[in-house]
């Protein structure tokens, strides 16, 4: 036997690899661990998110008392601040989406799955229905504690999802239609009562509309080279003092 051999039987058959039982149960660990990571960096900057939204609500704030609140530089500032609002608000959602357990994929129908609110609070002991094109209800579960909903869709098609109360009172009516496949996973935070809010708005002209006229929006030239400088206030129709 050779040298080579025989450090190969000693070292075991590499061919072998590791023990698949073992290397499933890793691999399901993987998933929940994640969730624990992701939701420990998401908590530890809460405090910077807070810092920074009472600094944008200083500033408009400011910006309102010193130029009125239809001036476009307050309304640029208090825009920013709806929006840090809403961020903040999406953080929240991702706190109270890491307490809900998520279900497995079900290669022979369509999982949908999710949380409702009303108020900012988990809405617990209420129906989420998937219904389809005439209203038929294709799949359907009760929220649990932390308003936390799971149900699986078969076939393919379209649906809504529905909430109802307990008198069977419609909460919640989604306009949105989900294409379902079977093996697809949805994950839809349902907040009863509130419009979703679009953070993608038009931005505001240069001159005209609600500003002063004869005013524009002046660039943002701090810190730009001369070239850039000059090429931002020629598009906005200023030239370099």
């Amino acid at each position: 036997m050779s040298d080579r051999t025989g450090r190969q039987a000693a070292a075991g058959t590499p061919s072998a690899g590791p023990d698949e039982a073992s290397a499933l149960a890793d691999l399901d660990a993987l998933a929940p661990a994640a969730d624990r990571a992701r939701l420990a960096g998401v908590a530890a900057s809460r405090p910077l998110m807070m810092a920074r939204a009472a600094q944008l609500q200083r500033e408009a704030y400011r910006a309102q008392a010193r130029f009125g609140e239809n001036d476009p530089r307050a309304q640029e500032l208090a825009l920013k601040s709806e929006r840090h609002a809403l961020r903040i608000a999406r953080f929240d959602t991702e706190i109270v989406r890491a307490q809900v357990t998520t279900p497995a994929a079900n290669p022979n129908a369509t999982v949908i799955w999710g949380r409702v609110s009303e108020s900012g609070k988990p809405k617990s002991g209420v129906t989420v229905s998937a219904r389809g094109a005439k209203g038929d209800v294709q799949g359907f579960d009760c929220t649990d504690a932390v308003g936390g909903f799971a149900m699986t869709v078969p076939g393919q098609g379209t649906v809504q999802l529905r909430v109802n109360d307990a008198k069977d009172a419609v909460l919640h009516a989604g306009a949105e239609s989900i294409a379902i496949s079977p093996g697809a996973v949805f994950f839809r935070d349902i907040r009863i009562g509130e419009q979703p809010v679009d953070i993608c708005q038009r931005p505001a002209d240069d001159s005209g509309g609600d500003a002063r006229p004869g005013m524009v929006r002046v660039p943002d030239i701090v810190g730009r080279s001369e070239a850039e400088a000059v090429r931002l206030l020629t598009a906005v129709g200023l030239k370099m003092g």
